[in-house]
């Protein structure tokens, strides 16, 4: 089990000749989005007098504009997209403008993910939107340091990601609910170990899509992460596909090109 996750980074380990392709700083980012995707749709389906019983606000806000701590127990009923195992809680602070729209700084500090390594960071604001079936998460950081298991660290400069929660017509059961993903970020002054270094590594996911019969893996998109500061130019870019099988493809790797062509574990466990 991974410790807990205060929010989404990526720590990137330097290019090494066949070394195991490192998938945490994409599933770091997974983690983060598909909580703040749980939380953000809570927080909007709620002030809206629709959301289901896994959520608490302090103090109790009945209509818009209103303020409160939003608190979002993860449960079998109201689940993380990923990580059929993960529980604890997700907190968001801040206020609704009215019932589309919302401004919070999110706490996962109580979140429990599926791997070993922690993230610790200050995220700025969280904007959530609503648009009758869809809730729009839009979140954006800058000045965060990670920590892999004491192994690799990164300081993350720039990154925005979004997204969006279809609903599925059933606003008080977040059990059907499918999100969609896509954002980048970069990082600087990246290093692993004493040796190794890098002057950019950047992120990219797109078009990725949770499907609430899977909580193994998305069922499409993709995820890039280019090391384009560092004389060995590293690049591995994995393709997710619709077999519920907690894994990823892998279309480019120079850290193991050996792996071109067949699946990586992304970690998450099963029902």
């Amino acid at each position: 089990m991974r410790a807990p996750l205060v929010t989404l980074a990526f720590a990137i380990v330097v290019a090494s000749a066949c070394r195991p392709i490192d998938v945490t700083p994409v599933t770091a980012v997974l983690d983060a989005s598909v909580a703040l995707g749980l939380a953000g749709s809570i927080a909007m389906t709620t002030i809206a007098g629709e959301g289901p019983e896994c959520v608490t606000l302090t103090p109790e806000c009945t209509a818009a504009p209103c303020a409160a701590r939003v608190e979002v127990a993860v449960s079998a009923a109201c689940p993380l997209a990923l990580g059929a195992s993960a529980g604890g809680t997700v907190i968001l602070d801040g206020s609704w403008a009215d019932e589309n729209t919302g401004t919070f700084t999110p706490d996962l500090t109580s979140m429990v993910g599926i791997e070993d390594g922690a993230v610790q960071l200050t995220l700025g604001a969280v904007v959530l939107t609503r648009d009758e079936d869809d809730v729009t998460v839009v979140f954006a950081e800058q000045a965060m340091e990670a920590d892999d298991s004491g192994n690799a660290d990164a300081d993350v400069d720039q990154q925005g990601w979004l997204v969006t929660v279809h609903l599925g017509g059933t606003a008080d059961d977040p059990t059907d609910d499918i999100l969609e993903l896509s954002g980048a970020g970069q990082s600087a002054a990246a290093e692993s170990g004493s040796d190794d270094s890098a002057a950019v590594r950047q992120l990219a996911i797109a078009l990725t899509r949770t499907d609430p019969t899977c909580r193994q893996n998305p069922v499409s998109g993709s995820a890039t992460v280019s090391d384009v500061g560092d004389a060995s130019g590293e690049e591995t870019s994995l393709l997710f596909h619709e077999e519920c099988d907690g894994e990823a493809d892998v279309l480019v790797s120079s850290a193991d090109p050996t792996k071109i062509g067949s699946s990586v574990p992304l970690g998450y466990p099963g029902e």
